[in-house]
């Protein structure tokens, strides 16, 4: 078989489709209140695609498209398919937190603490269901994001603090924060980390990856979750007087994307190639394939 064969083709097309930035179709964005979780389009027009009677919390997306939400009152992680779909992931958890998944397809889930203060932990979950303990000895992990280089990021409410971990475990402190409430974390693409702080003067700081901390944005209620989308637009869920999701352009301005709920977690859909991307790429590998054989 020559080297530039039709499947080696296609795995290299859908590589370099992955790359290429800006060629994707709009994402439309997850958000769940404590009974529901809807879909929102980028124009702010939203449907309920899952309910609990439990009490939902952190949501992520796997590289499938499939979402996952953890309920805290059941202590259950569901998985909720592309066709609506719903099947339990895992059970037996400890009013679980936050998800989040690493680039193996390895979804993360923190949990309270079940016998005291101090044990707080993550679990590590693998795309078969195969679970193992990944830390503990947390005071109250709540939200969580990785880097590009796979250390996952730990907001952890009793210590005021944000933990690094690298992908063997070891823990290290990244920042801590006085006197404020600590909540959702995301990196935007230039690797800074951003944190959403309660208390009384809630705001957004944003951290360099040396640990530089400036103010992103100030003047909030009580941020919750973050999350970017591809264009490096921030989202927040804002749970304050009026509830908002707001939308922070990289410069921040700011604007509220909704008020129709009283949102907490939040995720993006996984961004599909668009139709053009994938022309182009699949025209330019022909080419190259038949210069190849003359």
């Amino acid at each position: 078989m020559h080297p530039f064969s039709t499947i080696a083709l296609g795995s290299l097309a859908g590589m370099l489709v992955c790359c290429l930035p800006g060629e994707t179709t709009a994402q439309n964005l997850f958000a769940s209140d404590t009974v529901h979780v809807y879909q929102f389009t980028p124009n702010g027009a939203y449907t309920s695609i899952a309910t609990s009677p439990g009490h939902i919390m952190g949501l992520a997306v796997d590289s499938a498209g499939n979402l996952y939400y953890a309920d805290a009152n059941y202590g259950t992680v569901v998985k909720v398919a592309p066709d609506g779909t719903s099947t339990t992931f895992a059970t037996g958890l400890i009013q679980p937190f936050a998800l989040a998944f690493n680039s193996m397809g390895d979804l993360f889930v923190s949990q309270a603490p079940g016998t005291g203060a101090g044990t707080g932990s993550i679990l590590e979950f693998s795309p078969n269901g195969a679970r193992t303990v990944f830390a503990t000895g947390l005071g109250m992990p709540a939200h969580m994001t990785f880097n590009s280089a796979g250390d996952l990021f730990v907001s952890d409410g009793a210590a005021l603090s944000i933990y690094r971990f690298a992908p063997n475990g070891t823990r290290s402190t990244f920042a801590t924060i006085t006197g404020q409430g600590i909540g959702g974390l995301a990196f935007n693409s230039a690797g800074d980390l951003f944190l959403g702080a309660g208390g009384t003067t809630a705001y957004i700081c944003r951290f360099a990856p040396d640990g530089t901390r400036i103010t992103f944005a100030s003047g909030l209620e009580h941020p919750i979750d973050l999350v970017f989308n591809q264009s490096g637009d921030l989202f927040v869920s804002e749970f304050g007087t009026t509830p908002y999701i707001l939308r922070f352009a990289p410069d921040g301005t700011r604007a509220a994307f909704t008020s129709a709920v009283a949102a907490q977690g939040l995720a993006f859909q996984v961004p599909e190639p668009s139709t053009l991307a994938i022309a182009a790429i699949w025209g330019f590998l022909f080419a190259f394939r038949r210069n190849v054989r003359r």
